[in-house]
């Protein structure tokens, strides 16, 4: 798609600057509805198939509702209707086309280092410094520099979006991209973002020497390492590391063909084996090119955390970055981009003040907010970005409320088929409360027909407000319902002994021990010894909680964990 500026009736559509306007003022609008105007108002002489927007925007890796609401999102942007498609035309059966006459169309070329350098102009605020640091990091790597660069911030100061941006920068440099999320929870299942990172791997089939460490993530063990598979059994140590040997040459071998970036989002939730990953690699990065960025809230950390970023700060791979809030030139911008015009000073400078220039809890407070046209800012707004939150959360139906409530204990992505088992509704009825919190930005799809909260703060807020009894029934509905997936997904048995634990005082006890029991085993048969010591751990938490067990079965767990501790 070639830079340039396309007039149709009183908009501008500019691709150069990611921007719609009308009349002159920019309209907020998603990346992926601009992306899919963009394509039909450039490719406005013929009818595009659906197909073609989805495998050129998305890949091909897209839910089915995705591409028709993005189409509904640009109508009604644009002013169209079903019934008077004045700028994009729907023909049943064969795609879409753009109609209205464009006039004026100005290119706008710019150099090809550019391109790849600059973030987009309406993606992030006030972050040229960290951009900058974080290509500079990806420079590195790309001359075989290998480079890790940990961000740290607040929850709400833009992490994940900036791993967005530069991710996006990477790939339009011909890198290889690849992203792992930790999961909320103890129960999240061992090495789960390097799982993550490495089951994309294998479906793209991307580079094609991948099958054998495949098979050591997901297949969960090392057993097919053939220095392991001997008589002589090596010590657990001994085995781990020549796993997580095997997964740096690999990383370096796909490096020589091209540069590989690794993000790991929200490190503060990751287990202590993932940890180790990251450790291990640190040591055998020189001389390659490998970046990974590892994104963590960098108040509170916890303790395994905290040793971890203490000992890669020892490396002079290692950057670390800080995100502080934003200034309040940079709210002002925000605000004039949600709004279309610039707000008064005196309410820049509220908004400032009570958000200290947290982007996420400055679209919050925007969300109660009229408009810029307000007497001298001077507006009630809520102590905290929580009680705005909640303020919002008042206006949702009962059923719309119960589904996020009902979610709030899941910690990780959902179908919509397991929000409708939660709240016992019918599927559809489901959907159409989903499709609210989204329109409302409570929830995002993350990926076709997975969704999840929009933000950690949403979920903490949702799961706070619930009673004890409630967070109780729905922890336990969850797992009743995952455990049905037990035996075809081993991974989630550290998530359904998680969920019953929640549960273990209120009547769950006894499930709460048996999955502990067998995560631990599993976490064992992984490789993940300090998961399994945790697992066994909660076995006789639940034991203790629920008054049950004998104390011949207590005595058994506690060997099983002493014995895998001191074997370490």
């Amino acid at each position: 798609m070639s830079d340039a500026i396309y007039i149709f009736g009183e908009f501008e559509l500019d691709t150069t600057l990611f921007e719609l306007r009308k009349s002159g003022s920019k309209i907020a609008m998603e990346p992926r509805v601009f992306d899919v105007l963009a394509h039909l108002v450039t490719n406005r002489d013929r009818v595009v198939p659906q197909q073609e927007l989805i495998d050129k925007l998305w890949g091909g890796a897209v839910s089915a509702t995705a591409l028709p609401r993005c189409i509904k999102e640009a109508r009604k942007l644009l002013g169209d209707t079903p019934s008077e498609q004045s700028f994009v035309q729907t023909l049943r059966g064969r795609g879409y086309r753009f109609v209205a006459e464009v006039r004026g169309a100005t290119a706008q070329p710019r150099a090809a280092s550019t391109v790849a350098a600059q973030p987009p102009a309406d993606g992030l605020v006030g972050r040229s410094d960290v951009m900058s640091e974080l290509l500079g990091a990806f420079d590195d790597a790309d001359a075989g520099r290998g480079t890790i660069a940990l961000l740290g911030g607040q929850a709400g100061i833009g992490k994940t979006r900036i791993l967005s941006e530069l991710t996006r920068a990477a790939g339009a440099r011909g890198a290889a991209v690849l992203g792992g999320r930790c999961f909320e929870g103890e129960g999240a299942p061992a090495y789960w973002p390097w799982t993550q990172i490495f089951r994309t791997l294998a479906k793209r089939r991307e580079p094609p020497n991948l099958s054998h460490e495949h098979t050591l993530w997901v297949a969960g063990t090392a057993q097919s390492l053939p220095e392991v598979s001997g008589q002589q059994a090596p010590s657990p140590e001994r085995r781990r590391f020549r796993l997580f040997d095997e997964v740096a040459r690999f990383l370096r071998r796909s490096g020589k063909v091209r540069t590989i970036v690794l993000t790991l989002d929200d490190l503060h939730w990751a287990d202590e084996a993932s940890l180790r990953v990251l450790e291990f690699l640190s040591q055998n990065i020189d001389s390659s090119r490998l970046l990974i960025i590892g994104a963590y809230r960098d108040l509170a950390m916890p303790e395994r955390l905290a040793r971890t970023v203490k000992e890669l700060a020892r490396n002079p791979a290692v950057r670390r970055i800080s995100l502080g809030g934003l200034g309040t030139d940079d709210v002002a911008e925000l605000m004039q981009r949600v709004w279309g015009q610039a707000a008064k000073s005196e309410l820049v400078q509220q908004v400032h003040a009570m958000t200290e220039g947290n982007p996420f809890f400055v679209d919050e407070v925007l969300r109660r907010l009229p408009g810029p046209d307000l007497d001298g800012g001077r507006i009630p707004i809520p102590a905290g970005v929580r009680d705005a939150i909640e303020h919002r959360l008042e206006s949702l139906p009962e059923q719309c409320r119960n589904l996020l409530d009902a979610v709030s204990v899941l910690s990780d992505q959902f179908t919509p088929a397991l929000a409708a088992r939660l709240t016992e509704t019918p599927v559809d009825d489901a959907l159409e409360h989903l499709d609210r919190s989204v329109r409302e930005g409570w929830i995002r799809e993350a990926r076709p027909e997975r969704f999840e909260l929009a933000h950690a703060l949403v979920r903490e807020t949702l799961y706070e407000a619930l009673t004890a009894k409630h967070r109780a029934e729905w922890h336990r509905a969850a797992a009743e319902i995952l455990s049905q997936r037990a035996t075809d997904d081993p991974e989630m048995l550290g998530v359904i002994a998680h969920h019953f634990m929640r549960a273990a005082g209120s009547g769950a006890a006894e499930q709460a021990v048996d999955f502990s029991l067998r995560a631990a085993r599993h976490a064992e048969a992984r490789l993940a010894y300090e998961q399994a010591a945790r697992h066994y751990d909660d076995a006789l938490e639940a034991m203790d909680r629920g008054l049950v067990g004998t104390s011949e079965q207590r005595a058994e767990i506690q060997r099983d964990r002493d014995s895998l501790r001191e074997g370490r």
